[in-house]
């Protein structure tokens, strides 16, 4: 899988029917939560957990279960973390608000990655989980560069790294297991529009963004700006 595909998701349109876009998130929670994709973020954001209250900022967030989770996983810590959420989809920022209702610290906004609604370091830190990918290479590193400018301590971009197994994974995931169309059609997608991690380099090298590139088993990498601690 040398050649990056460019073809459009469902989810990068509009969907007919709301549920079936709530069950197709609620799947690819599974894939983050049992893939290796919460404790790659985790890993990168508990250096800085030291401190007892922090702001995190959720760019392309979907609906919402990874940044809830986040919150969660800092409470056990014995730290605060309040969460913005962000995202442009109008049915998917209406999904995460219902869901976002339960967390008393999270809050959702519709806004645009490419130009974030917030101002210069409104944030302790901000993460991009499995959404890069639906960005063009111009285009991520304008969303890393928004991201650069709304955190104060740093960022953390996570994504899929495209790989043959990594796609075959995905077509027995979309065959035995995944029941939501969106899900069976994206997943195998996702894998071919991913970013491998040198490809992520030579993204960041060239527009100064300071970030460190980690791989991670299975077929994740991380893109992690820190400046601080």
């Amino acid at each position: 899988m040398k050649q990056r595909l460019t073809a459009r998701e469902i989810l990068d349109g509009p969907v007919a029917d709301v549920s079936d876009l709530a069950h197709s998130f609620q799947e690819v929670w599974g894939v983050n939560r049992y893939l290796g994709g919460m404790a790659v973020l985790r890993r990168h954001l508990a250096p800085w957990l030291h401190r007892w209250h922090m702001s995190l900022l959720d760019v392309a967030a979907g609906t919402g279960e990874v940044a809830c989770d986040l919150a969660r996983w800092a409470r056990g810590r014995g730290a605060s973390l309040a969460v913005t959420l962000v995202d442009s989809h109008p049915q998917v920022v209406q999904v995460a608000r219902q869901r976002a209702a339960t967390q008393p610290t999270a809050r959702v906004v519709q806004g645009d990655a490419l130009s974030l609604p917030f101002a210069d370091g409104e944030f302790d830190v901000a993460v991009c989980n499995l959404a890069l990918h639906h960005f063009e290479p111009a285009q991520a590193v304008q969303v890393m560069r928004e991201m650069d400018r709304v955190s104060r301590l740093g960022w953390v971009v996570s994504d899929l790294e495209r790989h043959p197994l990594a796609y075959a994974s995905a077509r027995v995931l979309a065959a035995a297991v995944w029941r939501s169309p969106i899900t069976r059609h994206d997943g195998p997608l996702s894998v071919q529009r991913a970013y491998r991690a040198p490809e992520v380099e030579a993204l960041i090298g060239p527009a100064g963004l300071g970030a460190r590139v980690y791989r991670h088993f299975p077929f994740r990498w991380a893109a992690v700006c820190r400046r601080a601690l």
